[in-house]
């Protein structure tokens, strides 16, 4: 009679249906995986990348122009307080727009020309320190920045309050004294001017760079990219098209300033013609 031993032993021994090898017939078709497509090269990625490069920097060239060409001729008429500017400065005010990383600034250049304007340093946290300590300036945008320049050159205390050991005031700004209805009345001017200097294709400006930094590498590093030579070049298109775009936003913000700036010339244009010719009916009395 076997033992114990020898009956486990006989147990472990049997096969189980689930470990029999498995008969493949003749007629069983064994499927074949698709191939898998390559990954782009380094050369190829490059390449593309070179392409979408150029393209920026070829609307990096044609923003510098076309705003060279804008300042030119709109900074006289804003020296000059020509009304025309309070007419366009909405459409200006649209163009002040910056990007910080991936987040869109609106003011900026607004924010730069009040501080000018109104003497104060540039970093705002130098008016009011106890604020800034607290941190009320963290992420703030340029626009409420404003707000506060403004508390500081027209604004009254109105009430305080402490938080911990620090004393915080509330200030009221009389928007009906001279000076600030001055100030308004200049803000357009100031602003204008401020925003041809560097905020006019800021936005644009931003894309270009963005793309000119992803771009920045030498044909000799290995790209690490799991995308195919298709799907790369596809990205590519559509960067390509996102810079048409930008172009094509800004190209109609220019073209309607300088409808704007050739109207005043048709205008100037014909008032001297009519004085010429008064005059010279003068002459022949």
């Amino acid at each position: 009679m076997p033992n114990i031993w020898d009956r486990i032993k006989a147990t472990f021994s049997k096969q189980s249906p689930e470990a029999a090898p498995q008969q493949v017939s003749a007629e069983t078709t064994v499927p074949i995986a698709s191939p898998v497509p390559d990954t782009i090269t380094s050369a190829q990625a490059y390449a593309l990348d070179h392409k979408l490069a150029e393209k920026a920097k070829e609307l990096l060239e044609h923003i510098r122009c076309e705003t060279e060409s804008l300042h030119t001729a709109l900074v006289p008429l804003i020296e000059a307080k020509h009304p025309i500017i309070r007419t366009i400065f909405p459409i200006l005010q649209a163009q002040d727009v910056s990007m910080i990383g991936q987040e869109v600034w609106e003011g900026e250049s607004q924010e730069t020309a009040v501080a000018k304007y109104l003497h104060q340093p540039r970093d705002i946290w130098r008016l009011f320190p106890v604020e800034d300590n607290l941190g009320i300036f963290e992420e703030m945008m340029p626009y409420t920045m404003i707000d506060w320049r403004e508390k500081d050159a027209f604004g009254e205390i109105a009430s305080s309050r402490f938080v911990g050991m620090a004393e915080l005031c509330d200030y009221a700004v009389d928007k009906t004294s001279d000076r600030y209805m001055q100030y308004k009345n200049d803000y357009p001017y100031f602003c204008a001017k401020q925003i041809l200097m560097d905020g006019l294709g800021r936005y644009e400006y931003a894309i270009c760079r963005e793309t000119l930094i992803g771009c920045d590498y030498s044909p000799e590093q290995q790209t690490d990219s799991t995308l195919t030579h298709e799907e790369y070049g596809r990205l590519t298109d559509r960067s390509i098209r996102e810079l048409d775009n930008c172009q094509l936003r800004f190209d109609k913000t220019a073209e309607r300033l300088r409808e704007y700036v050739q109207g005043i010339s048709v205008d100037r244009t014909a008032h001297a013609n009519n004085k010429s010719q008064t005059h010279a009916r003068g002459y022949g009395r």
